[in-house]
């Protein structure tokens, strides 16, 4: 009997590697990091992984992050699955104000219902001058800024508008069902397409977008890395290492916008905490033993407030008693504490801040000295110390007591709350109204929830990598010089510690030729991650980084058998005579001519030169690809001296003279 004939073994690849790390339930989730070369083809297995987890329908979510918008290979995944296939599952997460530019180039509000936003107007007007805009950065960056602030009110005005018709859909998906159903909101949907986050299993967005909420409109805020939503997720990050900047800005940057005076921010929350009770009327359903619980943080609470307030003599202001005159004095925390202040003598550095109580003004000087203060109690740093755990015990409380309340309220009324609205309640019964402090710890619980989520995650961590920093700016109120204020910022967090989190719930796979060199600088440090995760750090093992290497080495076996043959592009610098070397039809040339009327001689030849590529790319099928490097990039405003939509229009005419394609298939 004649044997069968044995198959060659199929060679692992990375589609394969990916597939086993991501779909292998006995792999815990943390991070696995692909640091193969460029022109490997990272990204073209991680959309084969994609497509195939796509169409076999498998449950857990996928994203797919990057830096930039531009990089997200959107389309490359909507040609492996198809689109009505992409369309069902896939969602691209844009910012605001781009959803905003591409529903007004395409589409419009029906005039039924574009009476009752009075927003609206303005907000076309700043779409419009935006894409009109000259290539100018600053100015163009500015436009953008009014865009976003303008497309924000129009945003919570749609929420007003469409309040009455979800009376009675209490749930995300009777809410979607109703915005389908009636013809006057579907527009929402595709202003909006984040209506639909809870639909799709495959992600696409910046790791901006990522890091920050989502604005669901007719649901609530979504922070994408909280567990109830990322866990079990499988999140691929492209350029992995470069995004460690945009993560380390977001946090600085948020830091910095809900900086507060910690020293009016006490006494605001000391009045609120001493002249009411505990407002047990609003969670006295709840069990004995969470009241219990609520009432002990309560009164733990109360009894710090005092302690603060009592020893440090709040009820005397307080002021900066610069050296020469100067007022203001910086105080930053990275490992240890380092203090600049102005007016300083030259050549001494300045050691320590020290508060010290005047019983004669009433007044609690602020002062610089070079020794250690006497006493604890006269040193600055020992007061802001306190205060700074005082507003966490502050903010965690606030945390319990919206939790409950929301939960209370939900059981007996159909319309669920935002744990934003929550916490605004609460602040509201401590007597704390103003919109600025309620943003703060909005903003300041958020982030602390995202930071203590798993602590387990880092241990008692006091490294610089962990902790993050934070920053006191002492200055005085320039239109007197009674009190000084102690502006108060903390980053509460880190890249790698976001990252740690992050890891603790989902699969995430970094990508990127650069990702495994462990430069904290450049790179999220992978020291630390490597530390903290320890058995849910993987790498590729010693097999698989052969195979892989065999196989780029076979890929690339050939390039030493081709040759590049510069070929320079000349043409005229008349531009009639210019366009008349691109087109025979003299229409055509007569058309360009009035489109480019204002253009200097070297712009038109611009044109010229890219449209004689890409003549004798589309002339010549054995060429693949075509790649065009410029000194300049093709924009899309009005004004811009070099235009997109004029560079596709001639392109659009080649085809048609030289391919004879019709006008509607050439575009």
């Amino acid at each position: 009997m004649e044997g069968k004939k044995p198959t060659a073994k199929r060679q692992l690849t990375l589609k394969d590697i990916l597939f086993n790390h991501c779909q292998d339930a006995s792999r815990p989730n943390g991070l696995l990091l692909l640091t193969l070369p460029t022109g490997f083809g990272k990204t073209y297995y991680v959309l084969e992984y994609m497509a195939e987890h796509i169409r076999q329908k498998l449950p857990q979510r996928v994203w797919f992050i990057t830096n930039l918008k531009k990089n997200l290979p959107v389309e490359e995944l909507k040609q492996r699955v198809g689109e009505d296939l992409f369309n069902r599952e896939v969602l691209l997460l844009s910012s605001y104000s781009d959803q905003v530019l591409h529903f007004l180039k395409h589409h419009d509000i029906p005039d039924s219902v574009k009476g009752n936003f009075r927003t609206f107007e303005p907000l076309r007007k700043a779409a419009e001058a935006l894409r009109n805009a000259p290539a100018h950065p600053e100015f163009k960056q500015y436009l953008q800024e009014q865009l976003s602030l303008k497309e924000l009110v129009f945003r919570k005005e749609l929420k007003g508008f469409l309040k009455p018709y979800f009376q009675g859909a209490t749930s995300f998906e009777e809410r979607l069902r109703v915005l389908r159903a009636t013809p006057e909101l579907r527009w929402v949907e595709i202003l909006y397409p984040s209506v639909q986050f809870f639909e799709k299993k495959a992600f696409f967005c910046t790791i901006d977008k990522f890091y920050l909420y989502v604005d669901t409109v007719i649901g609530p805020n979504i922070q994408i890395t909280n567990p109830k939503y990322i866990g079990g997720n499988m999140v691929f990050i492209d350029e992995f290492d470069a995004t460690k900047q945009n993560i380390k800005r977001a946090i600085i940057e948020n830091a910095i916008r809900f900086n507060q005076d910690i020293l009016g921010l006490f006494i605001q929350i000391f009045y609120g905490v001493q002249s009411r009770k505990l407002p047990v009327s609003r969670i006295n359903r709840a069990a004995r033993k969470r009241l219990d619980y609520l009432k002990g943080k309560f009164d733990k609470l109360t009894e710090e407030a005092w302690r603060i307030y009592s020893e440090y003599q709040f009820q005397s202001h307080f002021y900066h008693k610069g050296t020469d005159g100067a007022n203001r004095a910086f105080l930053f925390h990275d490992f240890e504490y380092h203090t600049v202040f102005e007016g300083g003598e030259k050549g001494k550095k300045p050691g320590f801040l020290a508060r010290h109580y005047d019983k004669d003004d009433l007044v609690n000087y602020i002062r610089i000295e070079h020794g250690r203060p006497e006493t604890d109690n006269k040193n600055l740093l020992f007061l802001l110390n306190d205060l700074r755990s005082f507003i966490h015990l502050f903010s965690f409380f606030v945390l319990d007591f919206a939790r409950k309340y929301k939960e209370l309220h939900d059981e007996v009324n159909p319309e669920e709350i935002s744990i934003e609205n929550a916490i605004r309640t609460t602040l509201d019964l401590f007597d704390l109204h103003d919109t600025t402090t309620q943003r703060y710890f909005i903003g300041h619980i958020s982030q602390l929830v995202l930071v203590n989520q798993d602590n387990a995650s880092t241990g008692f961590d006091l490294s610089p990598v962990n902790q993050g920093f934070r920053y006191y700016d002492i200055l005085n109120r320039k239109t007197h010089d009674a009190t000084s204020k102690v502006m108060y910022a903390d980053t509460l967090t880190t890249p790698e510690t976001w990252l740690l989190n992050l890891c603790q719930h989902a699969k995430v796979v970094g990508i990127s030729a650069t990702a495994g060199f462990d430069s904290p600088i450049s790179n999220y440090s992978l020291s630390h991650l490597r530390h903290h995760l320890q058995g849910r750090f993987f790498e590729l093992t010693p097999t698989e980084q052969a195979v892989l290497r065999e196989e780029f080495l076979l890929k690339n076996s050939h390039g030493d058998q081709r040759e590049i043959r510069p070929v320079g592009i000349r043409c005229s610098v008349n531009k009639r005579h210019a366009l008349e070397e691109l087109f025979t039809d003299k229409e055509i040339v007569l058309q360009f001519l009035h489109q480019f009327h204002s253009l200097q001689e070297f712009e038109v030849q611009r044109y010229v030169k890219v449209g004689k590529a890409y003549l004798h790319f589309i002339r010549h099928p054995e060429i693949y690809s075509f790649l065009c490097l410029l000194n300049k990039f093709p924009r899309s405003g009005a004004f811009d001296r070099f235009r997109e939509q004029d560079l596709k229009e001639l392109f659009a005419q080649l085809r048609v003279q030289y391919l004879e394609e019709e006008e509607p298939e050439a575009r």
